[in-house]
């Protein structure tokens, strides 16, 4: 397994909607570590908010909750994992005092790239013929290298103690508890994590390293150094870091956690980077915000729906971090998490007026919306809303919705974005009924291309005659080609 220089424990908070109008809330997140006895492995971290579940009476009449979670890991369409089990939460004397509870599973994999699926169900709520239990996928990535230092994925901790009973949270000695959500609340004062790193035996041999830690903000990429650490490691096979850092004076707002293997001469051997989340009683300097850490501008959207739509809009410009945060932030429903999102946002794309824009954005968003909606997706949520919501409004657009053989189509051209010049997009709407026309092609770096985007686009009545061609054969009417290369 490569270093991996950056890494975000994947966070799905999964929800199952019910006729008794009840819904379960859970967190499901994994981890990469590795034994040097037995090769690569999956940590999975379950965890399960108490309240949102049916508890029923137990034999010796107490209450105790039940999930059913079933996860499938293949590579290609091979099978590696399958398991089906039900989650038992601890017993509580009455349902009036019911505990979140959580679910750690260690998966043997070797190195490779994997496809998940997991669904859960509350095997307590009676669910309908219509219903069916929460399901979601993903993709997961083990790399290891056997020559050289590398280091396991991050695990945040929401508590840790010495253990006196093996369990399946007890590492190295210690019982650890994970912090499933990488979200750090006022009433912490305290970052607690824990990290391996392997091969360091190999590397420096019989000598010692340091293993540092920063906190690093996440919009300036500034390092908080009242929150540095350090620790001194000899050189093991396996050495584990277990961690508590001061964060007391650490303000609202989105975070790295930096944690660096070291040589005597400060050279970095090995690093890995973890991104959180911490709600602070301290005030950020960079803008006006609340005790919560929230922007006063933001603080009076309270309704979920436009909060939701609020942060689904920001996908097109936000990073690959922040666009697998975004769905797992709405699913959440918590109206505080949300506006905290929406401000750190913005405090990063403008520390001194993010203000300024927001409102800037947030009047692209309303044309997009208005412009390009349909009767199920939001206009920025269309491929065209996204486009012009991260490129802009482009400089050309040709519109063609009569061609005989095509489909309606409209050609966008940008004479410049970024470093690139004269980027065209091609959209096109095969349903023929929608307002939803789907990117087909474009010459922009990092979109969709496609060679054979012209004889898609005219397969409406002119059918394809060969697996390898390219460009469509001459038909009545047809202007395609000629507008990608000269848009007017």
């Amino acid at each position: 397994m490569k270093p991996r220089y950056l890494f975000l424990l994947l966070i799905v908070s999964l929800s199952l909607h019910n006729l008794q109008a009840k819904t379960m809330q859970a967190m499901w997140s994994y981890g990469v570590f590795y034994a040097p006895d037995k090769g690569p492995y999956l940590e999975t971290y379950l965890k399960v908010m108490g309240n949102t579940v049916v508890w029923k009476k137990t034999n010796n009449s107490n209450y105790q909750a039940s999930i059913t979670v079933n996860l499938t890991i293949k590579q290609g369409s091979t099978l590696k994992y399958h398991d089906t089990y039900n989650l038992l939460s601890p017993e509580s004397q009455d349902t009036n005092s019911v505990y979140d509870f959580i679910d750690q599973q260690r998966i043997l994999l070797p190195a490779g790239d994997y496809d998940y699926t997991l669904a859960i169900a509350d095997a307590g709520r009676l669910l309908s013929s219509s219903e069916k239990p929460f399901e979601t996928t993903g993709k997961l990535s083990i790399r290891m290298d056997s020559a050289s230092i590398f280091m396991s994925d991050i695990e945040l901790l929401s508590a840790f103690k010495k253990s006196t009973q093996t369990n399946t949270l007890t590492r190295n000695g210690y019982d650890l508890t994970p912090l499933v959500d990488n979200y750090i609340g006022k009433s912490e004062q305290s970052l607690r994590y824990y990290v391996e790193i392997y091969n360091s035996d190999k590397v420096l041999g019989d000598n010692d390293y340091l293993v540092t830690t920063q906190i690093i903000e996440d919009h300036s990429k500034k390092v908080f150094d009242k929150c540095a650490g350090f620790q001194k490691q000899h050189a093991k096979n396996s050495n584990a870091v277990l961690s508590e850092l001061n964060i007391s004076e650490l303000p609202s707002g989105n975070y790295e956690l930096l944690v660096s293997v070291k040589n005597k001469s400060n050279e970095t051997l090995a690093s890995q980077k973890l991104f959180f989340q911490r709600n602070s009683a301290v005030k950020s300097p960079s803008a006006s915000v609340d005790s919560s850490g929230v922007l006063s501008f933001i603080k009076p959207m309270q309704n979920i729906d436009s909060l939701e739509n609020q942060i689904r809009c920001l996908k097109p410009i936000a990073s690959r971090e922040e666009s697998n945060a975004i769905e797992n932030i709405t699913r959440t429903k918590d109206v505080q998490m949300m506006q905290l999102f929406i401000s750190n946002f913005w405090i990063k794309k403008d520390a001194e007026n993010p203000e300024d824009a927001w409102t800037t954005y947030e009047r692209m968003v309303t044309q997009v919306n208005s412009d390009y909606k349909t009767k199920i997706y939001l206009g920025c949520e269309t491929d065209r809303g996204h486009t012009y919501l991260k490129y802009g409004k482009p400089d050309v657009i040709s519109e063609n919705k009569h061609e005989p053989s095509a489909y309606p189509y409209e050609i966008w051209q940008y004479y410049r974005i970024d470093n690139q010049t004269n980027r065209k997009f091609v959209f096109y709407n095969p349903d023929l009924v929608s307002n939803d026309y789907t990117l087909l092609h474009s010459n922009a770096t990092g979109e969709v291309s496609d060679t054979q985007w012209e004889l898609k686009l005219n397969k409406r009545n002119t059918s394809s005659n060969g697996f390898d061609n390219t460009t469509q054969p001459n038909h009545f009417g047809g202007k395609a080609d000629e507008i990608f290369k000269n848009p007017k």
